[in-house]
């Protein structure tokens, strides 16, 4: 029975829904699409060179808890050759949420989520383009009784995957037949692993947004991104679909993201407006916690908002949220690179979760190894722009991680927040000075604003800003040294005359 659903999955086209038609001529039950899996998205795993996180939502309908989630997956899109079960219950989240106008209540919205998946893969190739669909099978499927779920579960090694294929084809059972057993996605999707540490000079290249949620703009800017052929991950800086009180939002903007999310790995910092307080139990980030599955060495630690939000604005939030580990804060090593993503929005200060979780991960990086080292979280410590001028997310993140940052020598900081761009020069405590990061608010990636600036004329640590123009940045590592940042134009007026592309020295060496 499994041979004959493998065969329709491998050779399927990419981007087309599987055939009617099984060996032997009967056909495949069509269904309603409420089983249908979606937003489809992946993350790298705790070795991005050997794992990666495949994530999707199903519809939390009664019929389709019957069924299991899984990933086909293989190195030739003609040939998925390697079943992979979930290896955890799905996720699922309801909320109320306040409807706000002008800072009053005016009404509740309750809202209850997709069952979501996240299955890791395990045991991969470094540096390896890999091909998946995701779908759902019959709870009752019969393993084979050397390869039990838990083996499933945590992935297949690479030195097994032809034998645990055959074996799989040749013994699992489907008790209730072929027609009722899958529900696939719409599309192939694709990710690639990362190179070994130390490794993947000349090679590398990431992509930073800020601020995109789902207007013509962020979806322009999307596709444009999508259509690049040479990226390794995208990092999104927070602020990612603006849903606010409107929870179906977060669908809506996987929907529209969906080209893009297919084809790279996505690492996200949460915003201020992914924060969402919930009226009720003012529990924060749900969205955010329960929809990612970064690569985190710990599981998420949150508690309630001690006051409810009007809105998302950082003067009506409090601060510090209990908000540590999972997705709030994380590292991993792609290459010749470290990528270190912080919270805004959790405790900052000496002695705090987060604190003392970066000194000892910026302790621990060895610059032989992995030269460049980049650092994401949403509220910038430097801000040419009047928009989002003296918020205490970034003042107190500042005062305390700032001197961390310099000590270290990070090479660069990705921002968003102020919905515009800018560039630093290298800069510590507010001076100029080549031992300090470069910082890059990119909150530019799809929300209209148009901010105006702090003077007319350029603070001295600016080196480039532009309020008019909406776009994204790029980071290619050349060599130990050198590595080539280019901002790229997007949104509807593309011919303007602004640009940023500059030859970033790695301060570390010189």
């Amino acid at each position: 029975m499994l041979l004959r659903i493998l065969a329709l999955l491998f050779l399927s086209t990419a981007g087309q829904p599987l055939t009617a038609e099984l060996v032997g001529g009967s056909e495949i039950q069509e269904y309603s699409e409420n089983c249908t899996p979606r937003h489809v998205h992946t993350a790298l795993g705790n070795d991005p060179s050997t794992s990666v996180t495949v994530s999707f939502s199903s519809s939390f309908h009664p019929k389709c808890r019957r069924y299991t989630a899984a990933v086909f997956v293989g190195k030739h899109a003609s040939n998925l050759d390697s079943l992979v079960f979930g290896n955890s219950e799905p996720r699922q989240y309801n909320r109320t949420f306040i409807q706000w106008k002008h800072k009053a209540a005016v009404g509740e919205e309750e809202y209850k989520s997709d069952l979501i998946h996240h299955i890791k893969l395990t045991g991969l190739l470094p540096n390896t383009k890999y091909f998946f669909r995701c779908a759902l099978l019959q709870k009752e499927v019969s393993i084979p009784t050397d390869m039990n779920k838990a083996d499933m579960a945590s992935g297949f090694q690479h030195d097994r995957f032809d034998s645990v294929s055959r074996l799989l084809r040749k013994t699992a059972t489907f008790p209730q037949g072929p027609s009722s057993v899958l529900f696939f996605d719409e599309a192939l999707s694709s990710f690639k692993t990362g190179p070994v540490p130390g490794s993947g000079l000349g090679s590398i290249k990431f992509v930073i947004i800020g601020d995109i949620g789902q207007t013509d703009i962020a979806e322009s800017t999307a596709q444009i991104i999508a259509d690049e052929s040479d990226i390794d991950s995208i990092f999104l800086a927070g602020d990612i679909a603006y849903a606010d009180a409107k929870h179906h939002l977060w669908d809506s903007w996987f929907d529209k993201m969906k080209d893009l999310l297919r084809t790279s790995t996505l690492h996200t910092a949460p915003g201020n407006h992914d924060i969402q307080v919930e009226a009720r139990s003012r529990q924060i980030f749900a969205a955010y916690n329960n929809r990612f599955a970064m690569p985190s060495s710990r599981d998420a630690v949150i508690e309630p908002s001690p006051r409810e939000s009007a809105g998302s604005s950082c003067k009506n939030l409090f601060y510090p949220l209990v908000s540590e580990y999972g997705n709030f804060y994380y590292a991993f090593t792609y290459g010749a690179a470290r990528a270190i993503f912080l919270n805004s929005f959790a405790a900052s200060s000496p002695g705090s979760s987060q604190y003392n979780w970066l000194v000892n991960e910026l302790n621990s990086i060895d610059r032989q190894v992995t030269p460049w080292v980049f650092v994401t979280f949403h509220c910038p410590f430097y801000n040419t722009y009047k928009q989002h001028q003296d918020e205490e997310p970034s003042r107190k993140m500042m005062k305390y991680l700032e001197p961390l940052f310099v000590e270290h020598r990070v090479n660069m900081i990705f921002n968003g927040h102020t919905h515009a761009y800018m560039r630093t020069k290298n800069v510590a405590f507010g001076e100029v000075n080549k031992i300090g990061p470069q910082y890059v608010i990119l909150g530019d990636s799809g929300q209209r604003s148009h901010p105006t600036f702090v003077s007319d004329v350029p603070e001295k640590w600016v080196e480039a800003r532009d309020g008019e123009t909406h776009g994204y940045g790029t980071v290619a590592i050349l060599n130990k040294t050198h590595a080539q940042w280019e901002w790229i134009h997007t949104g509807p007026s593309a011919e303007g005359n602004f640009v940023d592309k500059s030859l970033i020295v790695n301060q570390f060496f010189s």
